[in-house]
């Protein structure tokens, strides 16, 4: 009797394992293809034809565009600390904003609100370093970092007046 309830469960397990015996069959697939339009729409008119082609993409306003160019005459000015205040204005004002034209932007503002950014940190790091130069009283050392500092940003004001200042206290000049 075991050995009968032993060979069922047998049977029965091949049956789970192997499906029953039965294989799968394969439906077949059915295309549905589109129907051919034979009719051809009118043409449109030729002035409605080249406003198509010629799409302008949609303007910025105006009040990004005269930041964004504000931000830039600061730029080419070398005035990197001011631009970079500017940048990040516009930065903020094209996030803000759900212009797509502006958008396109967004990516070279921050480009460029990252890079006045460096400038700016670099010369503050050598003005740094000069002023605790000067405050050891090793004078020519803070002249080179105070130098470094007007090489990256030759604008950078309290640079160029720490400079002067040194210069005429180590009787420089």
């Amino acid at each position: 009797m075991k050995n009968f309830l032993w060979f069922l469960v047998l049977i029965f397990s091949l049956f789970l394992i192997f499906g029953f015996g039965c294989k799968a069959q394969q439906v077949p697939e059915v295309v549905v293809e589109e129907p051919v339009v034979t009719e051809q729409l009118p043409e449109k008119p030729e002035e409605v034809k080249e406003a198509e082609a010629v799409q302008e993409p949609d303007p910025i306003p105006q009040h990004l565009q005269e930041l964004m160019d504000e931000a830039e005459g600061l730029y080419q000015d070398g005035l990197y600390s001011e631009a970079n205040q500017k940048y990040r204005s516009v930065v903020l004002a094209i996030e803000a904003s759900d212009v797509p034209a502006a958008q396109e932007y967004l990516e070279r503002m921050q480009a460029r609100y990252e890079e006045t950014r460096e400038i700016v940190d670099k010369a503050r790091i050598h003005h740094g370093n000069a002023m605790k130069l000067q405050y050891e009283k090793r004078f020519e050392e803070a002249i080179g970092e105070l130098e470094m500092a007007l090489d990256i940003y030759p604008k950078y004001q309290p640079a160029i007046d720490a400079l002067d200042s040194l210069k005429s206290l180590a009787g420089l000049q």
